[in-house]
């Protein structure tokens, strides 16, 4: 009998997910769900770049990327309003947003501070995809490589910022990334 009343109880909560957005405070409690799941994210996020279709926000923990053409043209420390909604994918192993509702993307404030996360090459892992960091490494301009001892990152120029004209250990801000051909972490630099 209680298996029963169980079974009934998923099927109905299934329904309620399918019939409205889930609300979600952070990127972190989206990030878990299933795909095509549509979310609301109850938290403002702040934008840390808007690239052609990839959104790239923040929740000050972690951050996640909209693809999606977007009408709105928004530019790093914008901060959205709660409430906005889209659907949950994965792409490369790493959770996305699709589809969004674009009555729900309404910046609210502008130049808002984001401060990077600090990290070591070595630290830069699938987990950390899509967050605004701030890695420690060895950048040699020669080979334009940046590690920290057999650990390499690949820097992707994105955003169209300055190198370092010198090797040396140094720190580079930049959007976490993983690049699926080469199954390596990268570094869109800001």
């Amino acid at each position: 009998m209680r298996k029963g009343i169980f079974a009934v109880f998923c099927a109905v909560l299934s329904m309620i997910q399918m019939v409205g957005a889930v609300n979600v405070s952070s990127i972190a409690e989206y990030s878990k769900l299933a795909d095509d799941t549509e979310v609301t994210f109850s938290c403002r996020l702040a934008v840390l770049a808007q690239k052609g279709n990839k959104l790239f926000v923040t929740d000050g923990q972690r951050g996640t990327v909209l693809y999606a053409p977007i009408k709105a043209q928004l530019k790093h420390g914008d901060l959205l309003k709660e409430g906005f909604t889209a659907k949950k994918t994965t792409y490369d192993y790493a959770p996305e947003l699709i589809q969004p509702d674009e009555k729900t993307i309404e910046k609210v404030q502008e130049n808002v501070t984001i401060r990077p996360t600090k990290m070591r090459i070595e630290n830069v892992t699938m987990d950390k995809v899509y967050t605004y960091a701030r890695v420690v490494g060895y950048f040699d301009v020669v080979t334009k490589k940046f590690m920290s001892g057999d650990q390499e990152l690949l820097l992707f120029n994105a955003f169209n910022k300055e190198l370092p004209k010198e090797s040396g250990t140094t720190t580079i801000d930049g959007i976490v990334m993983y690049y699926k051909r080469k199954d390596m972490m990268e570094l869109y630099i800001m």
